[in-house]
């Protein structure tokens, strides 16, 4: 189980009194921010009556309460964005079920091949959408059945059967998704 923390905030954006202070923050706050925030600002409106001044919103929010990741509320406090903490919460997550209902997400958006999806020329059959969730690979050269099984049970998936002319057992490239993918470059030898 990893913690991880959000933190409830009242932003102090839509509130002002008048037609010139509505401008004056919309400029201001336009200003602070540069598309990384967690809300959507909105594009000034000029009056539409006589007196000058109506009620327009800033941000494209539901409630000036919303809740940021840590990330989130850093970087609106770098920017000087107004806002009070109600509340920080904690929250557990346990990775395994998280990336377990990710997987299963994916399987069932995956699309089932129709048609011939063997390729004669090159004699393998062609991939489909599944390989898009890959970002982790590894080479089993020479491999026995129960090393195979034993990279499937960790996890990882075929994405290649390589079979040698001179082996008695076939390559394989497997791939997986490793939230925690290095970025070394090279693949896993198994």
């Amino acid at each position: 189980m990893i913690n991880i923390k959000l933190y409830a905030v009242q932003l102090r954006i839509n509130q002002y009194d008048s037609y010139d202070s509505y401008v004056k923050m919309h400029t201001e706050l336009s200003r602070k921010v540069d598309g990384t925030e967690p809300f959507t600002l909105l594009p000034l409106i000029t009056p539409d009556d006589g007196n000058g001044y109506h009620s327009r919103d800033i941000v494209d929010l539901e409630s000036d309460d919303i809740t940021l990741t840590a990330e989130q509320y850093l970087d609106l406090l770098e920017k000087g964005i107004e806002m009070v903490l109600k509340q920080t919460i904690v929250k557990q997550v346990d990775p395994a079920l998280l990336f377990s209902k990710v997987n299963e997400k994916s399987l069932e958006q995956l699309e089932l091949p129709s048609g011939n999806t063997y390729n004669n020329k090159c004699e393998v059959h062609m991939p489909g959408s599944a390989l898009a969730t890959y970002n982790d690979m590894m080479l089993l050269e020479d491999a026995c059945t129960d090393q195979l099984q034993g990279a499937l049970n960790s996890g990882w998936r075929i994405v290649a059967a390589c079979p040698q002319p001179d082996q008695r057992r076939p390559d394989y490239i497997l791939g997986r998704f490793n939230p925690d993918q290095s970025e070394d470059g090279s693949a896993h030898r198994g």
